[in-house]
């Protein structure tokens, strides 16, 4: 109290209330995993807790998804069927009938190339041969009957072949494709020949110019003949002017002779034609033999690919599992499902980027970061269920470890490893072992994974299996599609529609990196196999069924944020629906859930089930000490930490302040006013305040005076904290008619 020594009047101020009670956030979980990225405005954030409250926010930080890389192979006996597919032929087994062998795709490619360029140089000479020089003539002509002879081989190898194998075999369009080339090189060859006149070829050139030239001096003659006409004579007069008879007799000359070498230019023209129309008529008949041959085997194609069509149809279906061997890393799409589920603040420790696998040893680094923060309510790790099983649980116990001893005030929210096996496989018992039993009561399980709707089936393609897995992709798509690839040759339709669906087929196995463009070729071929394919689609649907199986914690943390933020955090997080999930990956029945629920053990393991018309439900409220009368429900741990860090915050205003009465009633009245205002609000039970809480504080009540010498003010606070009627039992009984 203040010394007065100067008379007046002073003024004193009392606080008439105590202070009041901050209840403390609830819902504010922290994840530990690897990311893309871990950046802030240039500064790493690997290691470092970073709070965050949206997705879009984690993108622009951490990155977006890892990329998976995924393999199929035939299915063991112990494996689960992702697809079944048409089983590959063996690579000996032919298409065609037994027996009928011919030469190989690439000989007759060979053949028709090597007659194609003969009959190029054929025709090349011909073009150059002139009239006149006999012995080249004859040489030039030779190489031309050569040229044919090689294509006629050509065509008859092509007529002889038998449909071959699947393989390396030719189609009906490598026989049709290699009779057209030869026969446009001879068309070729014709038109040369046609052109050429006997003779030398300068002989030729100086008739020509002959003939042309006198062509100009009949024109010129017969201008001068006009030019130099004279006015018609006077009667009687007979003897015309003798320079216009001379000029008219020299154009009569000129043109006669001119007339005669055109006559003659012509005729040899016309017996030189002759003679090569002859010589043609020979190859053509040639070339038509050819093409009867090649009709022929176009039939006996049409009815080996018919026979392939029935093979396919006939090929037994094998069993085929899907692996993820790349982009296992599951924060990413554990944050979608945590924000979908109704998710808000939160805090990411990214550990290491994709090409680091996770490991035991940075994943717990991790956990050691959060000692740091005060905010976190939560501690979840979705990708502890990637390490071994021994590592995984070492893990877990590191979490139970943080939570309920060096921190006392988080709640961690455990994956059962191989929750996505059956109950008979023993993922259940084999957790309960490795977890240990220490500060079970600040944690709870769920049991089983969840398929969910995270990944679209749009966001994947044919990219996503290794080179190797791209090829096998290939083949048995080849076999799917052999309606398509073995149609009736004989229509050109089908040819085409053959032809595009071989085209498709190969850019499966093309290296699409440093190709420009890819993205938008990749999306484009990718929906022509949707198209095409429905085997195609089937196997990105086992894709994204694999990617889309998660473990539920990170759903659990959103689910626990949205039951808080609506019901309070003494609400149960039970009987809640799921968002983005449309099943359990193993469906649990009453009967099952009985030895999840209650064990010898107590570490109770909470079902997620599905129910006809209400979805997928998280049907348990139960921490993994089980057993435990005071810490057996989820809502009760949380609410008795919610209750004690807000208090606790409260009470360190009074810290060194004197242990006296007056700071007795303060704390108590500060106390009491916080938990009437829970009890309102419905997180304690009791019909009045009293029977919901009660404060203690003072000497002789929970001090003695020894606690006071040593600076001990001690408050003890009971609180009868609301439970979930976990069983409800409605008893019937009959009774007397009573009117």
């Amino acid at each position: 109290m203040a010394q007065y020594k100067t008379p007046g009047v002073y003024i004193v101020e009392k606080n008439a209330f105590p202070n009041s009670v901050v209840e403390v956030a609830t819902a504010v979980p922290a994840f530990i995993g690897h990311t893309q990225i871990a950046d802030y405005k240039g500064s790493s954030l690997t290691n470092k807790a970073m709070r965050i409250s949206s997705m879009a926010e984690f993108e622009a930080h951490f990155g977006g998804p890892p990329v998976p890389v995924f393999t199929f192979a035939p299915s063991g006996p112990a494996d689960h069927t992702d697809f079944s597919a048409a089983a590959p032929a063996p690579a000996a087994a032919p298409l065609a009938p037994a027996g009928a062998a011919g030469p190989t795709k690439e000989e007759l490619r060979t053949a028709a190339e090597e007659a194609r360029k003969a009959e190029v140089a054929a025709k090349a000479a011909l073009d150059a041969v002139a009239d006149g020089d006999t012995a080249d003539k004859t040489a030039k002509q030779e190489l031309y009957e050569e040229a044919k002879k090689n294509t006629a081989k050509a065509e008859q190898a092509a007529a002889a072949v038998a449909p071959v194998t699947a393989a390396g075999g030719a189609t009906k369009e490598d026989l049709l494709k290699a009779v057209d080339e030869a026969k446009e090189a001879e068309a070729a060859a014709k038109a040369a020949l046609d052109a050429v006149a006997d003779g030398d070829a300068t002989d030729k050139t100086a008739k020509q110019e002959l003939y042309e030239k006198a062509q100009k001096n009949t024109l010129k003659a017969e201008q001068e003949a006009a030019a130099n006409a004279a006015p018609p004579a006077a009667a009687g007069a007979t003897d015309p002017d003798p320079a216009l008879k001379a000029a008219t007799d020299k154009a009569a000359l000129l043109r006669t002779t001119a007339s005669d070498l055109k006559e003659a230019l012509g005729k040899v023209a016309a017996a030189d034609k002759a003679a090569k129309e002859a010589e043609w008529k020979s190859a053509d008949a040639a070339a038509t033999t050819a093409e009867k041959a090649i009709d022929a085997a176009a039939i006996a194609a049409a009815s080996a690919y018919a026979a392939a069509r029935k093979t396919e149809a006939e090929r037994p279906r094998a069993a085929y599992t899907i692996t993820k061997t790349a982009g296992q890393h599951l924060l990413y799409y554990s944050m979608k499902l945590f924000f979908q589920n109704g998710g808000g603040a939160c805090y990411i420790v990214s550990v290491g980027g994709y090409k680091a696998q996770p490991a035991s040893d940075t994943l717990q680094a991790g956990i050691e970061v959060l000692l740091k923060e005060q905010e976190p309510t939560m501690l979840v790790i979705p990708e502890a269920v990637l390490l071994a099983e021994g590592e995984c649980y070492s893990l877990q116990k590191q979490m139970l470890l943080h939570c309920g001893y060096k921190m006392k005030s988080r709640f961690a929210i455990l994956d059962v490893i191989n929750g996505d096996k059956e109950l008979s496989d023993g993922p259940v018992n084999a957790f309960r072992e490795g977890v240990g039993t220490s500060f079970l009561a600040f944690g709870a399980a769920y049991y089983p994974w969840v398929n969910t709707t995270i990944v679209a089936v749009k966001d994947l393609d044919f990219t996503t299996f290794d080179s190797d897995n791209r090829a096998k992709l290939k083949e048995l798509l080849r076999n799917d599609l052999a309606p398509l690839l073995y149609a009736d040759p004989s229509k050109p339709a089908a040819r085409l529609k053959a032809e595009q669906v071989s085209k498709i087929l190969d850019g499966i196995g093309k290296d699409w990196k440093g190709v420009a463009d890819s993205t938008q070729q990749i999306e484009t071929l990718h929906n022509a196999l949707v198209a095409i394919s429905p085997l195609y689609s089937r196997i990105l649907l086992a894709v994204q069924r694999n990617l889309n199986l998660l473990p539920p914690s990170a759903a659990m943390a959103g689910l626990y944020t949205m039951v808080d933020n609506s019901r309070g955090v003494w609400k149960a997080p039970a009987n809640v629906s799921l968002a983005a999930v449309t099943s359990p990956a193993v469906n649990i029945t009453h009967d099952d859930q009985e030895d999840l629920n209650v064990s010898t053990t107590g570490k109770s393991i909470n079902a997620i089930r599905t129910f006809i018309g209400e979805g997928t439900l998280v049907w348990g409220a139960r921490t993994l000490d089980g057993n435990s009368l005071d810490w057996r429900y989820i809502n009760v741990r949380r609410t008795m930490i919610m209750l004690e860090e807000s208090l606790r915050l409260a009470s360190k205003a009074y810290v060194f302040e004197p242990n006296v009465a007056n700071t007795w009633v303060t704390i108590k009245s500060m106390a009491r006013n916080f938990l009437t205002g829970i009890w309102k609000r419905g997180g304690l039970a009791g019909a009045s305040p009293d029977d919901a809480f009660s404060v203690s504080v003072g000497l002789n009540e929970t001090m003695t005076a020894e606690d006071i010498l040593e600076g001990i003010l001690r408050v003890t606070i009971l609180v009868a904290v609301s439970r979930p009627a976990e069983f409800i039992e409605i008893t019937f009984q009959q009774q007397m008619q009573k009117s």
